[in-house]
């Protein structure tokens, strides 16, 4: 994985938004979809409150510091105030919700749908399968950007990919659960170690700046 770093943020609309020198993207299988929201009423997009396992904690947490420790290093380079760290903590937001253990994810008409290996569309109808039992959520998100805000810091995070699928109308599927998790567990492993040495890099070139 390439170094992980924040560009100077550019204005839309009501925040601030730094996006990274490199895409970050991440796969996760078997996850569970608690809500969903309309994000206005212009377009279809929605914002999903899923809940991954607690495993998966590891990748969001580094992401974070690594997002947390650049608007510290580069506040004031980038903006014109005289926030200090302590300010910065209490703005920043972590990705996945401490209180519920749920993150928060924008489904919009770019993301790829698949149900039963279908491209489908984003409508009203989805909606209805987000919810449908005997169905099984596979996801690949992206990072979007450090949002920064006039009253909180948030990384947000989008839906590249979604899969859908309805084992009640598929009697082909014979993906297990069991053998999604061993998948996953392997992935999450690459990662983690992937992603530790990207915060090692980070902390090398932070003491060389010091």
């Amino acid at each position: 994985m390439d170094d992980i770093e924040f560009k100077k943020p550019k204005l839309k609309k009501k925040a601030y938004i730094s996006e990274t020198k490199n895409k970050v993207v991440k796969n996760f299988y078997d996850i569970k979809i608690k809500n969903s929201y309309r994000i206005c009423s212009n377009n279809n997009a929605l914002k999903l409150s899923v809940n991954i396992s607690k495993n998966n904690n590891d990748f969001f947490n580094i992401i974070d510091n690594i997002a947390l420790n650049d608007i510290k290093n580069k506040n004031k380079k980038w903006f014109n105030n005289q926030l200090s760290e302590d300010d910065l903590n209490g703005y920043f937001n972590t990705s996945i919700c401490i209180q519920n253990n749920l993150l928060d994810l924008i489904l919009s008409n770019t993301s790829i749908i698949k149900y039963n290996n279908n491209l489908i569309e984003l409508n009203v109808n989805l909606k209805e399968l987000l919810f449908k039992k005997n169905c099984l959520f596979s996801i690949k998100i992206e990072l979007i950007g450090m949002y920064i805000y006039k009253d909180k810091i948030q990384n947000k995070w989008f839906i590249k990919e979604l899969e859908i699928i309805d084992q009640e109308y598929n009697d082909d599927f014979q993906l297990s659960i069991e053998e999604l998790n061993n998948e996953w567990n392997i992935t999450l492993n690459e990662t983690i170690i992937a992603l530790n040495e990207e915060l090692d890099k980070y902390n090398k070139r932070k003491n060389n700046i010091e």
